[in-house]
């Protein structure tokens, strides 16, 4: 049972059913989702499961920190199957728990590499702070293409450009004969305008209730950004079936001002890289035009213009595509569900109401109804889940 996608590629039966429960039950049983999601992950076709358990199991982490571990593991398969998102959270993970510097790059990398600029901004606090991986060029490339992939940093990465002017002012070639302030101006002037652009472009967005809305606020643009780099590297070279398919099920979002805005940026980056190919530039531009057909003459005449667009390459190599994310969807009660505190001593789980509970105040995220059941947790293991719980506050 399942459906399909460009060139047979199917989800399972389960994996639709926790899809739905998610998105119309208004009384989720979050047990019985993880469940089902489980019974997909342990049989994998593409990743999604696997990173929506992730997702789910260190949302939950907040109150129990063991499913950090199980966050972890559901997000190393969801990368085994080269999903950025979960590579991503690999990274992140790895860093927290493992203290592990040298795995966390090397997922970050990835998952950079697949266009998600939360990936960059992580790069840009290793390449800033972490000795190993100091970098000062570097950490300021990353961040800055943050700033121009729309997350808004502008007043980090210009604190962070004028602490390290002497390093940084030949970045541009159109600085090297203006004098430190001016330069220091200059920047500042031009990052600020990249971030009115994106502010102006996410109210058009809103404004005509385009798909990209959910994803604009809340830090929701390393979405966009993840689209439009298999946009312009995949699907604009798909022949037209295929193309319909993953515009009408995955794309949507990047067909608004935010994702043109996100492609400009792009080339204009391309054209300063000399390695950057021909192939590359054009095909951005060519997203650009089919991103300006739906926004100013609407859906019919993308479909009949791209109709007529014969690529010039040979027969490109569908492969399995995370189609969407449920978290993308899930119904708002879940959230209610995953995150209301049930009160109650860390140690021996009387109830609030039952007795007084007094708050860890390291990680401010458990109780204790006496000093008695506070000691006894501590040696028993809240000692070292302590740390952890304190840098998920």
């Amino acid at each position: 049972m399942g459906i399909s996608g460009p060139k047979s590629i199917w989800v399972s039966g389960c994996d639709l059913l926790a899809y739905h429960d998610m998105k119309f039950n208004p009384h989720v049983n979050l047990k019985k989702v993880i469940a089902t999601l489980e019974k997909v992950a342990a049989n994998p076709v593409t990743p999604q499961a696997a990173v929506t358990l992730g997702e789910l199991y260190y949302i939950q982490s907040k109150k129990n920190p063991a499913d950090l571990s199980l966050a972890l593991k559901y997000y190393e398969m969801g990368a085994a199957m080269g999903c950025g998102y979960g590579e991503y959270w690999v990274g992140y993970l790895t860093a927290l728990i493992r203290k592990d510097h040298k795995a966390a790059h090397e997922f970050f990398a990835k998952s950079y590499r697949k266009g998600n600029i939360n990936a960059s901004y992580q790069l840009f606090l290793l390449c800033s702070k972490a000795p190993e991986y100091l970098d000062v060029r570097k950490a300021y490339r990353y961040l800055r293409r943050c700033e121009l992939f729309g997350m808004p940093c502008h007043q980090e990465l210009n604190e962070y450009f004028k602490a390290h002017l002497s390093e940084l002012k030949d970045f541009d070639e159109s600085w090297k004969e203006w004098p430190d302030e001016s330069i220091v101006n200059i920047h500042e002037a031009e990052m600020v305008d990249v971030t009115k652009k994106f502010v102006d472009a996410k109210k058009t967005d809103t404004l005509y209730k385009r798909p990209s809305e959910p994803f604009i606020d809340n830090n929701g643009n390393w979405f966009l950004t993840m689209q439009a780099k298999s946009f312009v590297k995949e699907i604009v070279h798909y022949p037209w079936e295929d193309f319909l398919v993953c515009l009408k099920e995955e794309l949507l979002p990047i067909f608004s001002s935010v994702g043109l805005l996100i492609l400009e940026n792009w080339r204009v980056l391309t054209k300063a890289k000399a390695k950057d190919t021909k192939r590359k530039q054009e095909a951005i531009e060519k997203a650009m035009e089919f991103i300006n057909i739906y926004i100013s003459e609407g859906m019919e005449e993308l479909m009949r213009k791209f109709k007529r667009y014969k690529k010039k390459e040979g027969k490109v190599e569908l492969k399995p595509r995370i189609r969407y994310f449920y978290m993308d969807y899930i119904h708002p009660s879940y959230f209610k569900t995953a995150e209301k505190e049930e009160i109650a001593c860390n140690y021996c789980k009387k109830p609030q109401g039952t007795t007084k509970l007094d708050m860890c105040s390291a990680c401010k995220k458990v109780y204790y109804c006496s000093k008695d059941c506070q000691v006894k947790d501590w040696k028993s293991g809240h000692k070292t889940q302590c740390p952890l719980l304190k840098e998920t506050t």
